[in-house]
C-alpha cells in the first residue's frame, strides 16, 4: 500500500505544480476520495501539505 500511495503523491505532486485544480480534485484524481487522508499521506511522503507545495513550486516558476 506504500507503494501505491507513493505513486499517488508523485502524480499529485506534478498536477499540484502544473495546475490549478483544487486540493480535493488532486486527490480524487490520483485516486483518494479523502481529502484528510490525502494531506497526511502527502506530507508524511514529501515533508509539506499540498497546500504548501503548490505555493512553493508556483513561487519557484515565477507565476
Amino acid at each position: 500500500m506504500d507503494y501505491i500511495n507513493s505513486q499517488r503523491v508523485d502524480r499529485a505532486a506534478v498536477l499540484l505544480a502544473t495546475t490549478d485544480r483544487s486540493i480535493a480534485a488532486v486527490a480524487t484524481a490520483v485516486g483518494i476520495l479523502d481529502v484528510n487522508y490525502f494531506t497526511k499521506i502527502f506530507k508524511k511522503q514529501l515533508g509539506t501539505t499540498p497546500t504548501q507545495y503548490r505555493r512553493e513550486k508556483k513561487a519557484m516558476l515565477g507565476h
